[in-house]
């Protein structure tokens, strides 16, 4: 999958833990020491665990190795960066693999369905049969008409998204518009998201309130506008400047500079590197995924599709931020309050899941921590951005 919230292990993690000495160490205490490596890396639950503990054991004895024969400081970086893209494409084949396991459950959940179908109104005749429940459901999905939405938000920061919606409601006259709406609901920053019946109703709507000498003053009617797609590159030394980044991956990869923009970046595991996330047009957005890597001086550069809902991490639902949150704190491994993650030993229990079963009156299995990659909550979520991410014809 392109964004996970599992941690992801490389070898540049090994420089994390506790150092050992790992000349002239016999076998056994090898074998101990590549545990408590692999155990210290994973300092969260991990859907790539296995594949962690199996990359941190060889990192480990392959770093030994090379102390012992005395390879050269240069020589080992090499050997160790060229190891790191190894095991680059060993996570990207086990997520890969873990969201074809997601598939794979919710077409047996699909046959399920229309074995117990078939079983309940016996087998229908060959000029009678119908799509089956799996074709049925994407043919729906396919079928599902575009969403026509406004916003409309408040001209002063005072004022909030109820007095908004009284505002439109006493000075807005759709009948006279001749246009109707779905509906209407709060939004952040005191606005207002109305959806319409369809693009002219849409169209009418944002030029009355815009037009509308009422509210003209007042209000402010707008369509949002998608956002561009993100990549996300990893590893990239810290002293490295943003206008560096541009300049050199435009330059070994044949990229236009004009189409990217780098956004911020972020920290890494590594003290000495971090991760950068940029936008792109479109176009330049599918050459960059296609290319896999980016070539930057002398090294390959992994990179992936940033997709990242926003998520709390003091009550571990999405739509906010900690910062903005009322709620207590819980465990994003098994909901309840009073304790951290790493100190929990309670079954898994997603309170994300929980919420939108309640709410939305889904059927999503919670047994599993907030944090895992393969939670329906979270991957509705990542399915809900890329429907507002412009990724061209």
């Amino acid at each position: 999958m392109p964004n996970s919230t599992s941690s992801r292990v490389t070898l540049d993690d090994v420089s994390d833990v506790p150092p050992f000495d790992l000349v002239d160490m016999d076998p056994s205490q090898l074998e101990s020491n590549i545990k408590i490596l692999s155990a210290h890396s994973l300092r969260e639950p991990s859907v790539h665990e296995e594949v962690s503990k199996v990359t941190i054991a060889a990192s480990t004895k392959i770093s030994a190795v090379l102390q012992q024969a005395r390879v050269s400081k240069d020589d080992r970086k090499l050997i160790l960066a060229e190891l790191n893209t190894i095991a680059a494409i060993l996570f990207d084949q086990a997520a890969e693999i873990s969201s074809l396991k997601t598939q794979l459950s919710l077409s047996q959940s699909e046959n399920s369905a229309l074995v117990n179908l078939t079983a309940t109104h016996g087998q229908p005749s060959s000029a009678t049969s119908q799509p089956s429940y799996a074709v049925a459901l994407k043919q729906k999905a396919r079928k599902r008409p575009p969403r026509h939405v406004s916003m409309v938000y408040p001209r002063a920061e005072d004022t909030s998204s109820e007095e908004v919606r009284e505002t439109l409601i006493k000075d807005v006259d759709l009948s006279k518009a001749q246009l109707g709406i779905k509906y209407m609901r709060k939004i952040s920053k005191g606005g207002v998201a109305i959806e319409c019946r369809s693009s002219k109703d849409l169209d009418k709507l944002v030029k009355e309130i815009n037009s509308n000498p009422k509210v003209a003053g007042t209000l402010e009617a707008k369509c949002p506008l998608k956002k561009l797609p993100r990549i996300i590159i990893y590893n990239v030394d810290r002293g490295v400047t943003k206008e560096e980044l541009v300049e050199k991956i435009s330059a070994q990869n044949d990229i236009k500079d004009q189409a990217i923009k780098i956004l911020f970046r972020m920290n890494g595991r590594n003290r000495d590197s971090c991760h950068w996330v940029l936008e792109a047009e479109p176009q330049e957005f599918k050459r960059i995924l296609k290319k896999g890597k980016l070539s930057f001086e002398w090294s390959r550069l992994s990179l992936l599709e940033f997709v990242r809902p926003i998520r709390c991490y003091k009550c571990n639902q999405y739509g906010h931020i900690s910062t903005r949150c009322d709620a207590n704190e819980t465990c994003p491994r098994c909901g309840e309050e009073g304790h951290k993650g790493q100190e929990c030993e309670q079954p898994e229990n997603c309170t994300s899941c929980t919420a939108a079963n309640k709410k939305h009156n889904k059927s999503y299995d919670t047994g599993h921590a907030v944090t895992n990659g393969d939670c329906p909550t979270f991957l509705h979520e990542i399915a809900e951005l890329k429907k507002r991410i412009n990724y061209g014809p």
